[in-house]
C-alpha cells in the first residue's frame, strides 16, 4: 500500500496501535507485546531495525517530548476524554471550536495550533474537519 500524505500515515500508526484494544486482546496498546507501540511511546528501547525518526519528528523536534505526544495521540483515538482536572467535556467543546476559529478566521496553521496546545497537528485537523461539516 503506497500512502502519500502524512497524516494519513499517522492516522495509520494510531489505527494498528489501537487494533489490539478495540479486538479486546489487551486493555492498553502497550499491553500487546507484539507491537513496536511502546518503542514508539518511549516506554522501551526500539530494535535496531525500527526507525522512529519520521513518526515521532511529526510530534516535537525533542524525541523524549515526541514520543510522550505520539502516546497521548494514539490515546486520543480510543474516543475517550483525556480528564484534566477542572475541565470537562464542554471546554473540550470550548477548545475544538477555538482551533476551528484560529485556523479559519485567523489563519494559524494546523501546526502552529498544535504546537501551542500540546497536540498532534492530526488531532487538529480531524477537529476542524467535524466543525466543518
Amino acid at each position: 500500500m503506497l500512502v502519500e500524505r502524512g497524516s494519513y500515515l499517522l492516522e495509520l500508526y494510531r489505527y494498528i496501535a489501537l487494533n489490539p484494544v478495540r479486538a479486546k486482546i489487551v486493555k492498553l496498546p502497550e499491553d500487546y507485546i507484539w507491537s513496536s507501540h511502546r518503542a514508539t511511546a518511549g516506554q522501551e528501547e526500539p530494535l535496531s531495525s525500527l526507525n522512529l525518526s519520521w513518526i515521532l519528528s511529526n510530534f516535537s523536534p525533542d524525541s523524549s517530548n515526541a514520543a510522550a505526544m505520539y502516546q497521548k495521540f494514539v490515546m486520543e483515538g480510543t474516543g475517550k476524554a483525556i480528564v484534566i482536572p477542572g475541565n470537562g467535556i464542554e471546554d473540550i467543546k470550548c477548545r475544538n471550536l477555538a482551533i476551528y476559529q484560529a485556523y479559519v478566521e485567523h489563519a494559524y496553521t494546523q501546526r502552529e495550533i498544535a504546537a501551542y496546545l500540546g497536540i498532534s497537528y492530526v488531532t487538529v485537523s480531524r477537529i476542524i474537519k467535524e466543525i466543518k461539516c
